[in-house]
């Protein structure tokens, strides 16, 4: 329902029943469109109230995609998770880190940022092998090098960046090249990982 224009009325004019529906019951109509406790109104031309029900809980208020009205959505939190584990043995392969693998659940599609480190070490020899992250079944582009000799503990960092990943619970992972340079075994003593997923 439309809401009228009052006209101006100066003393002595005549009131009429349909001026007084017109522009007193009906526009009270208007400017009232709720009929549920929590509803709101929006302005939907520039002179229609528009009911918006109350929305689900945990939702919160937000434009449509159109960019012309409001509406009751997920709320796009940042979310975080993170992983760390003790160390094992092994030697010359590709595989995912034993060990290695939680999960992250973002709310809407979002950027997932990780943060990982491993740290190792072997017996004897000179050894070198290379890990990345595995998020959603996707690796990121690059490897991080851990090159070390005779027992030297190194630990290494390893920084990735997945983009327009969905929403929902999502596998994060640690993917490494065994022995890279040389098939000397090796210890790792620890991994560990943060990932943040950031609304896009």
């Amino acid at each position: 329902m439309s809401y009228s224009v009052v006209p101006t009325v100066a003393s002595g004019d005549s009131w009429s029943a349909s001026q007084h529906n017109t522009y007193l019951k009906d526009n009270m109509a208007a400017l009232f469109p709720y009929t549920t406790a929590g509803d709101m109104s929006y302005a939907s031309s520039s002179s229609v109230l528009t009911r918006l029900a109350i929305g689900a809980a945990y939702k919160v208020l937000r434009t449509n995609s159109a960019g012309n009205a409001p509406e009751w959505g997920q709320a796009p939190f940042v979310v975080a998770s993170m992983y760390d584990a003790t160390g094992y043995s092994y030697a010359s392969t590709v595989r995912d880190m034993p060990n290695s693998s939680g999960t992250i659940t973002p709310l809407v599609t979002s950027t997932v940022i990780v943060v990982a480190q491993a740290e190792a070490y072997c017996g004897i020899g000179n050894c070198w092998f290379q890990y990345r992250v595995r998020c959603d079944g996707v690796d990121s582009s690059n490897y991080s090098d851990l090159h070390y000799s005779n027992e030297v503990k190194v630990s290494v960092p390893h920084f990735a960046i997945f983009t327009g990943v969905t929403a929902g619970s999502k596998t994060i992972l640690l993917r490494e090249l065994q022995g890279y340079g040389g098939a000397v075994a090796y210890t790792v003593t620890s991994k560990r990982w943060i990932a943040i997923a950031i609304p896009e």
